[in-house]
């Protein structure tokens, strides 16, 4: 599934627990070697980027832990180009998949800015 298909599903409850509901797509954001989404939030019109990822394929791939310690990093670190918290903002799943929504961020990935400095 998709992207702009998990964030259609179901009514919208803004009093419940943030879930894919809550989101439209807005667009694709190409890079290098992976694929960046935009997000809106339908309530706020606040942008996010959304990290999501397969359940199935995560645990057949044994990399649960590894997903587990990802966000555990997100919500504890601080983001060392801006000052700020990691803004993980949302975690949550549905039967198929995790998602992290993160505030999104258009200053290039950190391989960019290692490659940038590299070259200065």
């Amino acid at each position: 599934m998709v992207l702009p298909e998990l964030l259609s599903r179901r009514t919208i409850d803004f009093d419940g627990p943030v879930d894919t509901t809550h989101f439209d797509y807005v667009a694709p954001l190409e890079r290098e070697r992976c694929k960046v989404h935009i997000v809106e939030h339908k309530q706020t019109k606040v942008q996010y980027a959304p990290k999501y990822t397969n359940k199935a394929e995560v645990a057949e791939q044994g990399l649960a832990n590894n997903m587990l310690r990802e966000r555990k990093l997100l919500k504890e670190c601080d983001n060392i180009f801006t000052g700020n918290s990691s803004n993980l903002r949302y975690a949550f799943k549905d039967d198929l998949h995790r998602l992290m929504v993160l505030d999104l961020k258009l200053g290039g990935d950190l391989d960019w800015h290692r490659k940038r400095t590299a070259t200065s």
